[in-house]
């Protein structure tokens, strides 16, 4: 269930575009959360998972470091949502990668017999969609409008982050499903995660 969620506004620096964070949390109505969690989670796919990583020290993992810190206290969740943002803002590297939004969701865990997993996704949004709006007009017929906006099939970038097994890097689950900027900006230069030693990555 998202318990907390914050939108940034990440450019391509390389490009001359700006970041722009936002200085409050996102409030939403239930029905919107609603739509908004099948949105953010129907990205993930596959049974893959993978863990952070360092060439050094793992606390030296940007966002590694940033969800640490949201896991042991809610309370410093919007300041190191903006660490993460301003993070992924500055390792765009090539002109090809696409700016757009990001969203930092604390997701509350629920009660299970193996305890209750908290969780963080991050999400990025690239492409934008066309879509119309009717409107009635003064002479009781309608007209269309034509908008750009954020399509609601799936996020293109997204990774979900659980909390346990945090001594080992965590366990996340990550997808890129536009990876015609560049393959690596995603999962090496943003997450740095490598795929977890596990009976899955032995059945591959």
């Amino acid at each position: 269930m998202i318990s907390k969620i914050v939108v940034h506004k990440v450019g391509n620096k390389i490009n001359q575009e700006g970041l722009f964070l936002s200085n409050e949390e996102l409030k939403l109505d239930e029905e919107m959360l609603e739509v908004l969690e099948n949105y953010f989670l129907s990205g993930f796919k596959s049974e893959e998972q993978f863990q952070f990583y360092s060439d050094s020290y793992l606390a030296n993992n940007v966002v590694y470091g940033a969800v640490s810190e949201i896991f042991e206290d809610q309370a410093k969740f919007l300041w190191e949502s903006e660490t993460i943002a301003k993070h992924l803002f500055e390792i765009a590297e090539n002109p090809r990668v696409s700016g757009g939004e990001i969203f930092v969701i604390f997701f509350e865990g629920e009660e299970s017999d193996a305890g209750k997993i908290d969780k963080i996704g991050i999400f990025k949004t690239e492409k934008k969609e066309m879509f119309l709006k009717v409107n009635a007009n003064d002479n009781d017929g309608y007209d269309l409008d034509k908008y750009f906006g954020i399509g609601l099939s799936k996020p293109d970038k997204g990774v979900m982050i659980y909390n346990n097994d945090k001594e080992t890097g965590f366990v996340l689950s990550v997808y890129d499903n536009n990876k015609s900027g560049d393959i690596y900006y995603w999962y090496e230069d943003f997450l740095k995660v490598k795929q977890r030693d596990d009976d899955y990555f032995h059945t591959q």
